[in-house]
């Protein structure tokens, strides 16, 4: 600060240093948020694998504006979890990620076969942006009741909840939209496929 000639040189400088010390702050803030959305996927996970449920309940989901990025599933679900496409994506457009990766399937048929025989098809990926984004990147997950299930173990073997979900669909609920599903925990969080937790949604129309 001495060795400034004037006060003028000195505010320039004190002003240079706030803006880097307020762009860590935000940088820091953001970390911070991912990593309390990733606590509570875990805390989710944990919940889940203790109880280990099997039941089909329908939960009310409002709009969520989403990053998304359309892809080719291709056969494999720790390549398309673990996307460095979609990593490429974030980072192409400035902005952050925080909570669980989310494949939207077109249909029902489409996310068995891909979980039964890794079929490929056209995917959508999802995930939370923490920073403001362009209307033109967003993906707009709709409001409306959902029916939900939650899946445990392998994602090869996600046919199983999807069976569940297409029982209770015979009970007063017609699938409206694709197939979604939302990952707690995965190859981002643990290598045994034992603990690995996935939740399926399907929008609703009640009849």
């Amino acid at each position: 600060m001495m060795q400034h000639s004037s006060l003028g040189q000195a505010r320039k400088f004190l002003s240079k240093h706030l803006a880097e010390c307020d762009e860590q702050a935000r940088l820091l803030a953001e970390k911070r948020e991912a990593i309390v959305e990733w606590s509570e996927l875990v805390e989710e996970a944990n919940m889940v694998l203790r109880v280990r449920p099997k039941n089909v309940n329908v939960k009310y989901l409002p709009r969520q504006e989403l990053l998304g990025l359309q892809t080719r599933f291709s056969g494999s679900f720790a390549e398309s979890i673990v996307s460095l496409e979609f990593a490429s994506y974030v980072q192409d457009i400035d902005n952050a990620i925080a909570g669980p990766v989310i494949l939207r399937f077109p249909s029902v048929e489409d996310a068995v076969a891909a979980a039964a025989d890794g079929s490929e098809c056209d995917v959508w990926l999802l995930q939370k942006p923490i920073r403001p984004i362009d209307p033109k990147n967003a993906f707009v997950r709709p409001e409306g009741m959902y029916l939900s299930t939650y899946h445990v173990g392998p994602f090869e073997k996600l046919g199983e909840a999807y069976g569940r979900l297409l029982v209770a669909q015979e009970n007063d609920y017609k699938i409206a939209g694709p197939a979604v599903e939302r990952f707690v925990s995965d190859y981002w969080t643990t290598y045994n496929s034992d603990l690995f937790v996935a939740e399926v949604l399907l929008l609703t129309e009640t009849e």
